[in-house]
This record gives structure tokens, sequence and C-alpha cells, in this order.
């Protein structure tokens, strides 16, 4: 069929996914989507013989606001064809595939989902549009009467009111120590104590599904740190006694995962004047993310009995947003205590 030909409107309607077909809710923040469904039926113009909409136009079906007919959707509300990418949740009732329904017969409707997303906090009823090709736009708030209405509510932000944080005690071991002595120059092996303290954050309303990170070593080999991969995701490495190190590291959002986390570092001492060296392989394979739904951080303790490590670094900024599964949002600070023992987290909204 060509584009010249001519057909028009027999039923037009707009549907929720929800169990009423008519309501649904979505939080205003400007990322949750819900599925709109609208539904069509024509006939080839001056006849009662069905005709088929192809996808080009299908896509000239708008969303209205139906309030302001026939005016686009607009003001803080807006909606799409597809799912974004960006797009974090939908309402669970939305498990209807996109697109055009495959039709069965001449009875059956053709179907365009679209995904609506708001910034107001207000109820909106929402109609739809489409031009015929006799340049007669038609919609649901004519002879059709359909619309549904959609409630954009309070997001929700999180803070440290409405997370749980929890320290977890997580695992130690050793690690290798090579020194040498100031009596006969001879090297020596030693093993030498780690101490792993990881820390979720989880929510306490809805759960979280993912975290943008920022303010740490991306590469381990940031200017002025001691140069060494396993360091990535490190923000604060500190001696705070000169011979023990503190490690403070923020991971990606994800499954559980191994990690090398540390450093090789050598070193000289000088020992009843003899200058004696030190080499650390201080890198142990530590386990993060344990705790599904949840972002991890993790303290790691070296201990050491020389001066070894050289200066002090942080980044000085570190911290995450982390997003629940309706797109709400809270965003935290993460630092340490004094001595670097501990991690902590503080609200950044």
């Amino acid at each position: 069929m060509g584009d010249d030909r001519k057909w028009e409107v027999t039923y037009f309607k707009v549907e929720t996914t929800t169990g009423d077909g008519k309501t649904d809710s979505l939080y205003a923040n400007g990322r949750m989507q819900v599925p709109v469904i609208v539904t069509i039926k024509a006939i080839e113009q001056g006849t009662t013989k069905r005709c088929w909409l192809e996808p080009h136009e299908l896509s000239e079906i708008a969303l209205i606001d139906y309030d302001d007919s026939p005016n686009k959707l607009s003001d803080g509300w807006s909606y799409t064809d597809s799912q974004s990418n960006d797009s974090l949740v939908i309402t669970s009732s939305a498990a209807v595939s996109a697109g055009e329904v495959a039709f069965r017969s001449d009875s059956d409707p053709q179907s365009k989902k679209f995904w609506v997303l708001t910034t107001r906090i207000e109820s909106k009823r929402i109609g739809a549009r489409i031009k015929q090709p006799d340049d007669k736009t038609v919609t649901t708030h004519s002879k059709f009467d359909s619309r549904v209405t959609l409630k954009g509510i309070e997001p929700i932000v999180y803070t440290t009111d409405n997370v749980t944080i929890v320290r977890k005690d997580t695992a130690d071991g050793s690690y290798r120590f090579d020194w040498q002595s100031a009596g006969d120059g001879n090297w020596y092996t030693s093993q030498k104590h780690w101490d792993q303290d990881n820390y979720f954050v989880s929510s306490t309303i809805h759960e979280f599904i993912k975290a943008d990170i920022y303010g740490f070593d991306t590469t381990g080999c940031a200017s002025g740190h001691p140069g060494d991969s396993r360091l990535k995701n490190c923000y604060a490495y500190c001696a705070p006694d000169d011979k023990n190190l503190k490690l403070s590291f923020i991971w990606e959002f994800g499954p559980e995962a191994t990690k090398a986390a540390g450093l090789y570092k050598e070193g000289t001492i000088v020992d009843w004047l003899t200058p004696c060296g030190r080499k650390a392989y201080a890198y142990p394979d530590i386990k993060v993310n344990q705790k599904s739904n949840a972002l991890c951080l993790t303290r790691l303790a070296i201990d050491c009995p020389d001066t070894i490590w050289g200066a002090k670094w942080s980044t000085g900024n570190c911290g995450f947003t982390i997003y629940d599964v309706y797109g709400n949002t809270g965003k935290f600070s993460a630092s340490y205590s004094d001595d670097h023992n501990l991690l902590t987290i503080s609200n950044a909204n």
C-alpha cells in the first residue's frame, strides 16, 4: 500500500498496564518511566474494510495533555516510544512487550507503547492524537473519550537517615615481607599481617541497583601516588604512625568480585647505622561486593615494622550518587576517621 492511501480512525484508546488500565503512579524524579499503551483501529476511508497502519503511520501517534487537547504532553511531562537505556525502572506491571502488538484478526487493534516520565508532583490526564491522511487530527478526547491518569509523586531523597551502613570484619591474612639484615647484609623473608573491613551501603526503602562513584584513583598511578595498578579505586593512602598503612577504597556497584588490592613497595631504612633494604608484597586478593543491592567500600590495613610507605595522600572529594529501583537518588561523601582506621559516609545532597 502506498503513501497516497486514505484511512480513518474507528477505535482509539489509551491504557496503562496496571490492573484497572486507567491509572498509574511514578516518582517525579525524571528517571522513572511507566508505560502507556495506545491501541488503534482504522478502515479505508469511505468503506468498512479494515486498514492496517504501517509502522511510519503508527509513529505519528503522540501523547497529549487530555485537558489541553490536542497539545502534546509537556510542562514537566515527557515520553519516548522506546525505553531509555538510562531508564532505571518501570512499574512491575509493565511486562507487555514494546512496539506493535501482532494482530490475529480484523477485530484486533494495533498497539504502540510509550514510556512516560515526569518531574512534576501532580496528577496528569493523558490522551493520544494522530493525524489522518486527510489532515484531520483525531484525539482520544473526541468521541473515543479515552484517557489515563498518571500521578507524579514526591521522589525519595536518600540520606544517612534512610540507608543502612554496615561494617563487616571481612578477612585477614599475611603478606610477604622481605628484609635485609644489618648484621650480615643478607635478605630474609617474613610474613606480615593485613586486615580487611568492608562497608556496605544499602537502602531501608527500595533496593539500590546502581551507583555513580567519583573522586578516587582510577588507575592506581595518579600523579603523586606510589604508582601501582592495585591501588585503583583507592581514595586515601596513609600510615598514621609512619609504619602501619591504611588504604581506603570505593568499588563499582556490581556482583561479588575478587580484587588484588594494595601495592608492592620498596624502601630503605637505617639499622645500626647501616642502610637496609625492605620489600613489601602488600597486595592481597580480597573479596568485595558480597552484599547484593549495596555499594561496597573497603578499609585495608597493612601492618609493617618499618617506615617505607612514603607520603600520605587523599583525593579529598570521594563520593557517590546511588539510585534505587525507581530512580530515586541520594548523594554521599566518602571519607575516613582521623586515624584512617574507619571509613565515614556523610550526606552530600
